[in-house]
């Protein structure tokens, strides 16, 4: 590995996070869940968000995937050289202030997962404007590198990549809402 996360301060435009936003909300909504499969709960004092599935088998949906996969590949050839193979399908989250919308520190992947994959490259972009919402910070808590500036990560249309085992978290939306675009690239468990 050549670092812990690679970035993109403007990946998407303005007008690319707008549509996004307005479509992706159509979309039908769930709570927030932490855990994984059969330990999935809700937990609001961990978690606090609303999130919708972007279905990969919707052909409307096919130039995001494309998107989104573009960047976790070129991210993994510059920095991780990891074995992938899929993206899961893609996640809109929506961080609230009427909720205090936050997620605390976490890592997306399960090392415990009887599945022969791994979660092992997360994905997040910014969607928000972010003069539209106070708090809602993406933080990275790399080991040993620089965690990457938090007003780029606050950049509408960024892009950040990085091992799903770092942790991270977003910090409490005091004002407004913020919004964006999880993914996860999967591949063969990390041996």
């Amino acid at each position: 590995m050549h670092g812990y996360w690679q970035l993109w301060e403007q990946g998407l435009s303005k007008e690319q996070c707008e549509v996004l936003i307005s479509q992706a909300s159509e979309l039908p909504v769930e709570e927030a869940t932490i855990g994984f499969d059969e330990h999935n709960r809700t937990d609001d004092s961990y978690r606090r968000s609303k999130i919708r599935w972007i279905p990969r088998a919707d052909q409307g949906w096919a130039g995001l995937y494309n998107v989104v996969e573009s960047y976790i590949h070129t991210a993994n050839n510059n920095a991780f050289g990891f074995d992938i193979t899929r993206v899961a399908e893609l996640q809109f989250t929506e961080y609230d202030a009427d909720d205090e919308g936050m997620y605390d520190w976490h890592e997306d992947l399960n090392w415990l997962s009887n599945s022969f994959s791994h979660r092992k490259l997360s994905l997040v972009i910014n969607l928000s404007d972010p003069s539209l919402y106070e708090g809602g910070n993406l933080e990275l808590a790399p080991p040993e590198f620089e965690a990457p500036n938090v007003d780029v990560l606050r950049t509408q249309g960024s892009v950040v990549v990085f091992p799903s085992f770092v942790k991270h978290r977003v910090t409490p939306v005091t004002k407004g809402k913020r919004y964006s675009l999880v993914a996860w690239m999967e591949g063969p468990k990390f041996r």
